[in-house]
């Protein structure tokens, strides 16, 4: 459900344009496939802040709340991965005005988040996440920290680590591929 993220064609990675996250806005998902469990997923984007210095959803469910991932910037910029306890903080500060491949993936226990294809932080992980409910931009419940800036081709992947070490960003969008 879109509410209130418009597509715009002036700041884009890829073909035409990207989603505009100002003003709160935020996509909410929903469904079983995204209850994790115990096992591994995947979920990356390409992000353009415009403002920093404050806390930025990525993905997330309602921050904090239950047992489900929130995915974001913290007001210092660093990206991290939060259930109902920090699990990873990055160590790269975020640019504004670029943008940037982010990643957060969990394997075999271990939850690591990656900026632009690099390694930035792990934390071990076993939790059982099963929420089902989240927001791309900001949680569903709106409360968290809106992202202020372009978020194109956010992928979720269940089951699957799908980077295990330092890895090219991809080059082009996955839009209209099969």
């Amino acid at each position: 459900t879109n509410n209130g993220a418009s597509f715009q064609t002036s700041v884009k990675k890829f073909y035409g344009g990207a989603a505009d996250f100002s003003s709160n806005s935020k996509v909410t998902v929903s469904g079983s496939d995204f209850a994790f469990g115990t096992g591994d997923y995947t979920i990356e984007m390409w992000v353009y802040h415009t403002a920093l210095g404050a806390q930025a959803t990525y993905f997330g469910d309602t921050y904090g709340g239950t047992a489900g991932v929130y995915f974001y910037k913290n007001s210092a910029n660093y990206i991290g991965v939060y259930y109902s306890s920090q699990i990873v903080t990055g160590a790269t500060s975020m640019p504004a005005n670029a943008w940037v491949h982010l990643a957060a993936v969990r394997n075999a226990g271990t939850t690591t988040v990656y900026v632009n294809g690099s390694p930035d932080g792990s934390g071990a992980d076993t939790t059982n996440l099963t929420v089902t409910d989240y927001g791309v931009g900001e949680t569903p419940g709106g409360n968290s920290g809106s992202m202020e800036g372009y978020i194109q081709d956010v992928q979720v992947y269940k089951g699957i680590a799908k980077y295990t070490s330092s890895f090219s960003p991809p080059e082009r969008s996955i839009q209209g591929t099969a």
